[in-house]
């Protein structure tokens, strides 16, 4: 090989070497922030294919889509000094990478500063409130506050925009957990005898109307069936006046007749009367 071509090799592995350390790429999701020196020298956002000076200026990429930092739970104590165990996420993202840079350098660092004061405002915050304004729907109130109160202290020093602060869980501690479970379990115990003696109560009420209308019914009843009777044996009567004041020796006939009847009816009946008695007229006549 001669010199020409050995040369023309190291020329080539030079470029080479000073194409890898000048190039850099931007994804779309992406922005670099180029250095010299350990200084910002310029922020790119733009994507694709980029050149900086090599050995001398070094590329940082940084993330520019909404990222998420989950908090450490923690053991905090409300107003009535009740014990929880909260955590909580922050949704985030980088708009001045200069200043991020310049301030934590790298995500790891932007995590805890932004764990760090938002569970500082979420312990201030719970500490303000009882477990069951939290529990019962406080919690929207408890995040917009932390969110006033955060937002201040974190965008406009490190270069970064909070979108959304929200409690991820909020656990009692397992002895706070049994004597709240036994408390409830008490709490509903008693709304069940409550109900409970209401509902007999309720019973009995019904119980006392129904028989006091069955009262009435059958009162009704029995006065109506008294006007029936009493119509109907006005009417029975009225009809054998009427018919004994027609043919009396008739009437007469027919009542002896039936009395013959109920009195004669029975074999095992035996009369000794004496033939005198007007009871056998008819007997004896014949007429």
């Amino acid at each position: 090989m001669n010199f020409a071509k050995v040369l023309l090799l190291i020329i080539v592995a030079i470029a080479g070497v000073i194409f890898i350390n000048s190039a850099y790429v931007i994804k779309e999701t992406e922005q670099a922030v180029v250095l010299a020196f350990g200084k910002v020298q310029e922020v790119n956002a733009k994507p694709g294919l980029h050149f900086k000076a090599p050995f001398y200026e070094q590329v940082i990429i940084l993330d520019k889509r909404v990222l998420e930092t989950e908090s450490k739970a923690e053991e905090l104590q409300t107003v009535n000094k009740e014990l929880i165990i909260l955590n909580s996420f922050t949704k985030w993202r980088i708009v001045d990478s200069k200043k991020f840079y310049e301030k934590l350098f790298n995500r790891s660092r932007a995590n805890d500063r932004i764990g760090s004061v938002v569970n500082s405002n979420i312990r201030e915050m719970i500490a303000k409130i009882t477990l069951e304004e939290l529990i019962s729907g406080n919690r929207n109130q408890v995040v917009g506050d932390v969110m006033r109160l955060s937002k201040p202290k974190i965008e406009g020093e490190y270069g970064i925009e909070i979108i959304d602060i929200r409690i991820k869980r909020a656990d009692l501690p397992e002895e706070n957990a049994n004597y709240v479970y036994n408390d409830m379990k008490a709490e509903r115990n008693k709304e069940a005898k409550e109900l409970r003696a209401k509902g007999s109560q309720d019973s009995q009420v019904i119980k006392a109307t129904a028989e006091k209308e069955v009262k009435v019914l059958v009162a009704e009843a029995k006065e109506k069936a008294e006007k029936l009777k009493g119509n109907g044996d006005a009417q029975s009567i009225k009809i054998y006046a009427d018919a004994y004041s027609k043919d009396p020796r008739f009437y007469e006939l027919s009542r002896t007749l039936e009395s013959y009847k109920k009195a004669l009816g029975s074999k095992e009946t035996t009369f000794v009367l004496d033939p005198s008695v007007k009871f056998l007229d008819s007997l004896q006549t014949g007429k």
